[in-house]
């Protein structure tokens, strides 16, 4: 039976009732004449007419109710396609309404870890419904932004019976990244070197130059700051005057002024100075240090010289041991240059100069220091 919408049908009945070509036959027509009265004879009923728009009326119900019937259920059909088509769309493999009581919602998904593609990988696995239940492996991965850590895809157990039933387990064992430690340089620094001395009284007669043997500490504060200490052994030699000299009072022997005076002084020197690098960092780099020295004077030999008409009897020679500090009396000034020749060495050439801020020794002379250092520096890891 093909289905026909209403409009169809009631036309398709009005032109078999109206436009219907019946032929006229009249001994039938009599034959039912003739059922028609006994009929109504039995019932007692004298319109036959009503009799006849009774039965037509009856038949005409029957087909509109079959009728009826029959579109309401292609409605139905056609409801219950269109919501599994919907349902299938959305990703839901079991649309069906009786199945839904049967569904368990997704617990959770466990991050694993990241492979090389940047993609994240989750762990599930299916509820316990059934010991018999076959399970299949597939593999998961979602877009991550972090870190890479591993190349490994994680498993994911998924129920036959209903592939949304997954439960959380625990994720899979990962190594972790190796952490990579970056060594940085202690800031403590420790040096030796050798420095010539040339000391002068102001800046009078010169002498052959003294020596300096230098250990240096260094305490990095910063990229471009240290400060620094350390001892030097110095061997001083200088001239000066007979005027330049101050010795005590009543010192002369006979109020007789020497010419001039030789003199030669072992002085530990104990510096702390602030030093300043123009570009740290570099394997190639210059810098300036300032600060103040103290000397501790250990032996003090003066040669004193009167002429050729000085008394014979005048003291020409005098020594002292240990009797003059000067603390924080010099003041210190260098620049210099350093180079990096290795990992853990530098080299380093530092011109210096050191200014007296009181009188030095035991005849409180003018005493300024000049030289070059040079120095091999190692830095502690």
């Amino acid at each position: 039976m093909h289905n026909i919408s209403d409009q169809e049908f009631d036309r398709e009945l009005r032109k078999h009732l109206y436009d219907s070509d019946i032929p006229y036959n009249p001994e039938s027509w009599d034959k039912m004449n003739k059922k028609l009265e006994l009929f109504i004879g039995i019932n007692g009923q004298s319109n036959g007419s009503i009799v006849g728009l009774s039965l037509i009326s009856l038949l005409l119900a029957g087909v509109f109710f079959l009728r009826v019937i029959s579109f309401t259920q292609q409605e139905t059909n056609g409801t219950a396609l269109t919501e599994m088509s919907r349902q299938l769309s959305e990703g839901n493999d079991d649309p069906l309404p009786e199945k839904q009581d049967q569904r368990s919602s997704v617990d959770l998904f466990v991050p694993d870890n990241t492979n090389v593609d940047g993609q994240r990988s989750y762990s599930a696995r299916p509820a316990d419904r059934d010991n018999n239940t076959e399970s299949t492996e597939i593999t998961a991965a979602a877009p991550y932004s972090g870190s890479l850590s591993s190349n490994r895809a994680t498993e994911i157990a998924v129920d036959n019976t209903f592939p949304g039933n997954i439960r959380h387990i625990d994720p899979v064992d990962a190594e972790p990244p190796p952490v990579i430690k970056k060594t940085a340089g202690s800031p403590w620094f420790i040096g030796f070197g050798y420095a010539p001395d040339i000391s002068m009284v102001g800046f009078g007669e010169l002498s052959s130059p003294g020596s300096n043997l230098i250990l240096s500490l260094e305490h990095r504060l910063g990229a471009r700051w240290s400060i620094q200490t350390g001892i030097i052994y110095s061997s001083k030699k200088y001239k000066a005057k007979g005027e330049e000299y101050h010795p005590p009072d009543d010192f002369w022997d006979y109020g007789e002024v020497p010419e001039g005076m030789d003199a030669k002084c072992d002085v530990i020197d104990i510096p702390v100075n602030l030093r300043y690098y123009f570009k740290p960092g570099a394997r190639h780099q210059f810098y300036a240090s300032t600060g103040l020295s103290t000397y501790l004077m250990l032996t003090e030999d003066y040669y004193y010289d009167y002429g050729y008409y000085g008394n014979p009897n005048s003291r020409d020679y005098w020594s002292v041991k240990n009797e003059n500090q000067h603390f924080f009396g010099i003041y210190n000034f260098s620049a210099g240059y350093q180079k990096s020749i290795g990992k853990q060495w530098y080299l380093e050439i530092e011109p210096f100069i050191k200014v007296p801020l009181s009188g030095v020794g035991f005849g409180e002379v003018d005493l300024w220091s000049t030289g070059s250092m040079f120095s091999l520096k190692y830095n502690f890891r």
